[in-house]
């Protein structure tokens, strides 16, 4: 059984991400919280410790990670 992909993920989606003023917006995002690499440094028990950010704009969430930059050192990964 195939489940069909929701209208609102349709390349008018997609597009949206073309225009640099999205791009621009992300200095406006707030940081995230300590508590979300609390979490993630819960969930990854095996080492080496490699994140893979996929949708990762400026790279905050993948810099920030357990395994990332100024934590505990490792690979990261970033595709947006």
């Amino acid at each position: 059984m195939t489940i069909p992909k929701p209208k609102h993920l349709g390349p008018e989606y997609a597009d949206q991400f073309k225009d640099q003023s999205v791009a621009d917006a992300y200095v406006n995002y707030p940081p995230y919280s300590d508590e979300v690499f609390e979490v993630l440094d819960d969930l990854i028990q095996d080492e080496p410790r490699i994140v893979l950010d996929i949708g990762c704009g400026t790279g905050g969430a993948a810099a920030g990670a357990p395994c990332g930059a100024g934590r505990r050192g490792g690979p990261i990964g970033g595709y947006d």
